[in-house]
């Protein structure tokens, strides 16, 4: 629902291509979910971040020291 709020009929066209994000982009992200500035629905949105997986796999890496 998200893409589509956002883009329209054009957000739920599947991607061709992986979406590429900065590493700074991705700390900042984390950071935010973790210090309980936003859910992970927030967070997404936030930070134009493609789904909360995405986000969640970045979580997994930052907490276990494989930033």
């Amino acid at each position: 629902m998200r893409k589509y709020e956002a883009d329209g009929v054009d957000g739920l066209k599947e991607a061709r291509t992986w979406k590429n994000y900065s590493s700074e982009l991705k700390r900042e992200a984390v950071e935010f979910y973790l210090n309980g500035e936003g859910s992970l629905r927030m967070t997404c949105e936030k930070f134009n971040i493609s789904s909360n997986s995405v986000l969640r796999q970045w979580i997994n890496q930052y907490t276990s020291g494989k930033r």
